[in-house]
This record gives structure tokens, sequence and C-alpha cells, in this order.
């Protein structure tokens, strides 16, 4: 409802005639009270007056909804124009109506349409309108999987750690949700040929990893490990398979004539770059073509280096160095990024009035200054205050 409404035809719940005095030449302000207007709803005042016309739009009141999600819909909950909760009011959408409970929560349902819908919330003889993004349920799993690059060793019992995790719509719900799990482990040789495992009915922990552990076969390449399950949607009443796979490569070396690797390590506060065989042993004594990039020139700087007793070419603490290049002396070659320290802030911040908004400071000075940190209220696009 705006102020184009056409209320031709209609007859005004209340009028009045009010004379005017003072000479037309003067603006002069007046002030109008309307007890008429003593419940919530829309009011249309219309001033008619030699030839013009005036309309102003009163609202009084307002229902509007809070919007979350659940595992069983839409969870509504119903506030007034104060922000206070409205118990047992009730939610129309798409010819049903759903009541609220005492704490004003109303479930709706997800839709096999997803859709932008509005929704009539009433209380009492008193209406709203409000709109509400009706999903259709979507599920998802993801599964954190790890297994210890260094248990992978020929016919030696290696763990694997599965970390499950089940949303509904974006949001994270209990695993319990999920029926007929099955874990499945496919290793695949330098031959190609695979083998798999499948465990049935494999137990998931909300609070902590679950474990399997299993024999590495032979001239392992390849490790593929999936986590499967079955969830039920309230919507349609079908059965979902969700599923969530790792794939691990390993001993890529062996299908190569090299016998020897570098590996970048941080040992403390310093780096270094390894060369070992293909058990493990260190090669000493043996030259490294080193290149360094640091973040503040365009030229890199390449040295050449030699492998200490253990194997070890140290580089020191890099500070401000980008990226490291290495060869060894059989031509294998590798670029590693230096990790920095990284931070990220948040975009929006939500506080209570009254409460304090807490930010880190991440400069090094006692107390931050202008140059660092500016504070501005904003209305839209325009800023009212500094």
């Amino acid at each position: 409802v705006d102020t184009a409404i056409n209320l031709d035809g209609l007859v005004p719940g209340s009028e009045q005639t009010i004379t005017f005095t003072e000479t037309p030449f003067r603006r002069i302000g007046k002030t109008f009270d309307f007890p008429q207007l003593n419940k919530a709803g829309v009011y249309v005042i219309d001033f008619i007056g030699a030839g013009k016309s005036s309309r102003a739009l009163i609202r009084k009141g307002r229902l509007r909804t809070l919007q979350t999600l659940s595992t069983a819909g839409h969870k509504l909950t119903v506030i007034d124009e104060n922000q206070q909760i409205v118990p047992n009011a009730t939610v129309w959408l798409g010819g049903q109506e759903y009541t609220a409970n005492a704490q004003g929560v109303a479930i709706v349902p997800f839709s096999t349409a997803p859709s932008r819908q509005p929704l009539v919330l009433s209380r009492g003889e008193f209406s709203s309108l409000d709109f509400l993004n009706h999903q259709s349920e979507r599920y998802s799993l993801t599964a954190g999987i790890h297994v210890d690059r260094e248990a992978l060793l020929t016919q030696r019992i290696a763990s694997l750690l599965v970390r499950p995790s089940v949303r509904a719509n974006g949001l994270p719900v209990s695993i319990k949700l999920l029926d007929d799990v099955r874990l499945v482990v496919v290793a695949t040789d330098h031959d190609g040929i695979a083998s798999s495992t499948e465990v049935p009915d494999f137990k998931l922990f909300e609070d902590r990893e679950s474990v399997h552990e299993f024999r590495v076969p032979p001239r392992l390449a390849s490790l593929r490990v999936e986590l499967s399950g079955k969830v039920k949607t309230l919507s349609t009443g079908q059965e979902l398979r969700l599923a969530s796979a790792n794939t691990f490569a390993v001993n890529g070396i062996a299908r190569t004539d090299k016998i020897e690797d570098l590996h970048f390590a941080r040992f403390g506060n310093d780096y270094v770059i390894e060369l070992l065989g293909r058990t493990g042993e260190p090669k000493a004594d043996r030259p490294v073509s080193v290149t360094i990039k640091h973040r503040e020139f365009k030229e890199a700087v390449s040295v050449q280096l030699k492998s200490d007793a253990q194997g070890r070419v140290h580089l020191g603490a890099l500070t401000d160095i980008v990226t490291v290049t290495a060869q060894g002396p059989e031509g294998v070659s590798h670029v590693w990024s230096v990790p920095q320290n990284r931070h990220t802030f948040r975009q929006v911040v939500h506080a209570q009035q009254g409460e304090p908004i807490l930010l880190p400071y991440l400069g090094t000075a006692a107390k931050p200054t202008r140059s660092e940190l500016a504070l501005f209220e904003v209305r839209g696009s325009t800023f009212v205050s500094d």
C-alpha cells in the first residue's frame, strides 16, 4: 500500500472541517491530532481544500519475521514494531496457515519449487505483508579425510581419520541424519590395478574423528577414500545418497628414474631444503641450485649451495621472501611459496545497542592513529558523521 492507492467509491471512516483565518500569503505550521488512529493498521489521510489535495500514508504497527533454517524447514520468528516476539501469531503462505507457538516461532516446510513467496502475518485482526525466499531441501556431505603419508609403508598398518560434516541448506546439522553409512577405500598400484575395501555401517561421531585401520598394499600409487550415506528428505520423502571423497597420490618418484628429491621444511624460525633419497636417507655434500624472490624486488637471486651431513640446505628465516625455487643434481626442480602471516577482518559486526564493538588492532604502536583507523556513520551510501 502506498499513496497511489485508489480510494474512489470508498466512504471515509472519519471527516472533519478545519477553517483557517490566517492570510494565505504567510506560510505557517500547523499540528493536527487524529485520535481515530488508536490501533495498528494502515491509514490514509487526505487534505482537500481550494481545489488541491495532499495525501499522507500512516503505518501504525508492523509484523515481520526473523528467518532461519532448520532440518524441519524455515524457522520463522514473528516480531512486532518494538522488536518484541509475538506469541501465537499466524503465518499464511500459499493457501496454508501456520500457527506460531508461545515463543512466536512457526515452522514452514521446505518447498519443491523454490521461489520468493509473499507471507501474510496476522495477530488478531491486524495483518502485515512480508516475503520469504522459500528454499528447497538440500543436503550436502563433506568429510575431512587424513592419512599420514609416512605411515603408507608396504605391508604396514596405516590409520585413516575421517571427520564428517552434514549441512542442510548450508547450515550444519547432526550426522545422525545419515543412514547406511559406508566407507570405501580404493588402492591403485603402479600397474593401474585397483583393489577396494568397503566398510559397511561405518561409525561416525559428532565430537571426534572415526578411525579405520588398513594394510598398505605393495607398490601403492594412489589411495582414494570415499564416505557416503543416505539422508531422507522431509519435503519429498525420498532418500538421497550423499558422498565425499579424497585422493592421495603417493610414491610418484617410483615411476621415474630419479632416486632423490627435494623437500621444503621449517624447523623453528628457519627454513631448510632437504635432499633425501627414496627411502628417506639424507644426501650429503650434493649441489643444490637455489633461487629466491624478494617481495620488494623484481629480480630474483640465484645461488649454488651444498647440502650438509643431514642432507639439508639452511636458508634462514626468509624474511620478506615470496618464493623459493630449488633444483637438485638430478634435475628435479620445485617452486615453493613461503607462507606469510595473514589476517582478515569481518565485513559485518553485529552488536546490541549499548554494547561495545571490539575490533582487533594489529599495529605496533601503543595507540592507533587516524592514518590506520577511521570510524564513520554511514546511512545507505552517505557519510553522516565522523
